[in-house]
Parts: structure tokens; sequence; C-alpha cells
């Protein structure tokens, strides 16, 4: 979230549903397939139960905090990312 009001692009409120919200209100939803970098991955089973977002760097590697209180780092994309990325200030 800093990091795009950084750049003075607004991508929600602090939880990651809402930034899910505030992209599918917004039609920057796009399918996972499709992932550049700078979108958003989400990680849970479906809109209003996401648990974690990272920002996808391409080639298989994100920008995201591991786990609650530890730094941000570069780190491969885990698990199985939901189906759809958010793609701000598009």
């Amino acid at each position: 979230m800093m990091s795009y009001a950084a750049a003075g692009v607004g991508i929600g409120g602090h939880s990651v549903n809402a930034q899910y919200d505030t992209a599918q209100s917004n039609g920057q939803l796009h399918p996972l397939s499709e992932a550049i970098a700078g979108d958003l991955l989400f990680w849970g089973s479906g809109p209003g139960s996401f648990y974690h977002v990272g920002i996808s760097l391409g080639g298989g590697m994100m920008i995201a905090a591991p786990t609650f209180g530890d730094v941000v780092k570069i780190q491969v994309v885990w698990g199985s990312p939901w189906g759809e990325v958010a793609r701000p200030g598009q």
C-alpha cells in the first residue's frame, strides 16, 4: 500500500480484502495468467477471504512481508495465488 501511495496511486484500505474490492470496483482485475510486474497477487479462498497480498516482480518472484511483523522481502511466489491479479493505476 505504501509503495503505491509513494507513486501517487491509491489501492484501497490497509486490508488485503479492501485492496481487492477497490481493484474490482475500478475494473483493474486481470487473470493470474496475465500477471505482469507491479500487479497485486492475492492469497485466500476468494473475495472477502483473502489473507495475504504481494507485488509481482515477474519471473515467479514477488515483494511481500512473509509474516506479520517481518520485513518486506523479495521472494518466490509461493503456493497458489488467487486466479486474479489487480493492476492498480491502470
